[in-house]
C-alpha cells in the first residue's frame, strides 16, 4: 500500500544519511550550514532524546519493537475507519521508528547530525531545545504533529456538531 512506502521512505532517506553522515564525518566532526544556527555535526546516541536513558540499549529496542507492532495495528485500524491523515501521520512514525531502531541494531548507537543551535533566556536561565537529531526524529515529530493537528480539528469538528444540536 502506498501508506507503506510512505514509511519505507523515510526509513531510506533516513539510512541513507546516515550512512553519508558516518562514512563522511569524523565523529563530532562539524561543518556549519547557516552559520552556528543549523550544522552538520556527526555524534551517537546511546539514549533517547537528548541523551536520557544513555546506555538503555536492549530496554530501547524492546520498546521499540512493542511501538512498532502497536503503529502497525493502529495503521490497519485508522485505514479500516477510513482516517488517511491518520495512516500517514503513523507510517512518519512508524518509518522514523524504524530508522532509528536499525541503528541501535546494527550499530548499538543512533547516528545523530542535525544540530540547531539557538538558545532563549527566561529570568536568567538560558535554553537550549532540540541540540541535534536526525530524519527518523524528524519524521517521528512530523507524524505526532499531525496527529495532534488532526485531533485539534476533529475536535472543532465535534464541537461545532454539539452547538448545532443544542
Amino acid at each position: 500500500m502506498i501508506y507503506y512506502a510512505i514509511a519505507l521512505f523515510v526509513l531510506l532517506i533516513d539510512q541513507y544519511s546516515k550512512w553519508m553522515v558516518r562514512n563522511e564525518l569524523s565523529l563530532n566532526e562539524s561543518h556549519p550550514l547557516i552559520g552556528k544556527a543549523l550544522q552538520i555535526t556527526s555524534v551517537r546516541n546511546e539514549g533517547a532524546a537528548y541523551g536520557i536513558l544513555e546506555g538503555q540499549h536492549w530496554f530501547f529496542i524492546t520498546i521499540t519493537f512493542i511501538a512498532i507492532c502497536g503503529i502497525l495495528w493502529y495503521i490497519r485500524k485508522v485505514l479500516r475507519d477510513k482516517k488517511k491523515i491518520l495512516a500517514v501521520a503513523s507510517c512518519f512514525i512508524l518509518g522514523g521508528a524504524i530508522g532509528n531502531l536499525t541503528d541501535r541494531l546494527f550499530f548499538g548507537k543512533v547516528v545523530d547530525f542535525i544540530q540547531i543551535d539557538f538558545h532563549f533566556t527566561i529570568f536568567g536561565h538560558s535554553y537550549y531545545p532540540l541540540q541535534i537529531f536526525n530524519l527518523a526524529d524528524s519524521a517521528i515529530f512530523v507524524g505526532v504533529v499531525l496527529i495532534i493537528t488532526n485531533a485539534f480539528f476533529e475536535w472543532i469538528k465535534e464541537s461545532k456538531v454539539k452547538e448545532a444540536y443544542n
